[in-house]
C-alpha cells in the first residue's frame, strides 16, 4: 500500500487528538451534568418539604389566631359580666340600706309602744285598745317580713361577692392565657417567615441549577 502523505497522517493524529479531547469533554460534562441532577432533585425534595413545613406553620398561626380571639372574647365577656354583678350588687346594697332604715323606724315603734302602758296607750293615742295591738300586731309582721327580706338581700349580696371573686379568677386566668397564646402566636409568626426564607432560598438554589444545566450541555 501507497503510505499517506505526510500532511495526511498529521491531519489524521490532530483529529483523532481532538476526538480524544472532545470525547473527555463529553464525558465531563455527562458526569456534571449528573451531578447537577442530583442537586436538582435535593433541591426539589427540599423545597418540597419546607413548603410542607411552611403550610403547617401557617395552620398553626391560624389557629393560634383563633384561639386569641376567642380567649379575648371569653375576657371582654367576663369583665361584662362582672361589670354587671357589680351593678347588681350595689343596687341590692343600696336596697338593703334602706331596708335598714325601715327597720330601725319599725323598731323604735316597737320600742315606743312596748314602754307605753294601755292607759298612756289611750290617752296619748286616743284610739281603743284593740286598734292599737292589731297596729302593733301589723308592724310585727311587717317587721318580721323586713327582717326576712333582709335576710335574702343579705345572702344574694354574699353570692354576688363570691360571683365577683370567681370572675376576677376566671379572667386573671384568661388574661394569661392570653399572653401565653400572644407568646405562642408571635413565635408562630417568627417561625413562618424563617420558613419562607428558607424556601426562598432554596428555590433560587434550584433555579440556579437549572439555568446552570442546559449551558453545560453539550
Amino acid at each position: 500500500a501507497e503510505a499517506a502523505p505526510p500532511g495526511d497522517a498529521e491531519s489524521a493524529a490532530r483529529l483523532r487528538a481532538e476526538c480524544g479531547a472532545k470525547a473527555e469533554q463529553i464525558q465531563q460534562l455527562e458526569a456534571n451534568l449528573k451531578v447537577l441532577g442530583a442537586q436538582v432533585r435535593q433541591q426539589t425534595k427540599l423545597i418540597t418539604g419546607l413548603k410542607a413545613q411552611l403550610e403547617q406553620a401557617t395552620k398553626d398561626k391560624t389557629r393560634l389566631e383563633h384561639m386569641t380571639l376567642a380567649i379575648q372574647d371569653q375576657r371582654m365577656k367576663a369583665e361584662q359580666d362582672g361589670l354587671r354583678v357589680r351593678q347588681e350588687m350595689a343596687q341590692l346594697q343600696e336596697q338593703s340600706r334602706a331596708k335598714d332604715t325601715e327597720l330601725a323606724v319599725l323598731r323604735s315603734e316597737q320600742r315606743r309602744l312596748s314602754v307605753l302602758s294601755e292607759g298612756q296607750q289611750r290617752m296619748s293615742l286616743g284610739v281603743p285598745k284593740a286598734e292599737l295591738q292589731q297596729n302593733f300586731d301589723e308592724l310585727l309582721i311587717e317587721h318580721s317580713e323586713l327582717q326576712g327580706r333582709a335576710e335574702l338581700h343579705a345572702q344574694r349580696v354574699a353570692q354576688l361577692e363570691a360571683q365577683v371573686q370567681d370572675q376576677r379568677r376566671d379572667l386573671q386566668v384568661a388574661r394569661l392565657v392570653e399572653e401565653d397564646l400572644r407568646a405562642g402566636l408571635e413565635e408562630a409568626r417568627r417561625g413562618e417567615d424563617q420558613l419562607r426564607a428558607q424556601c426562598a432560598e432554596a428555590e433560587a438554589k434550584w433555579l440556579q441549577a437549572l439555568q446552570l444545566g442546559p449551558e453545560t450541555t453539550p
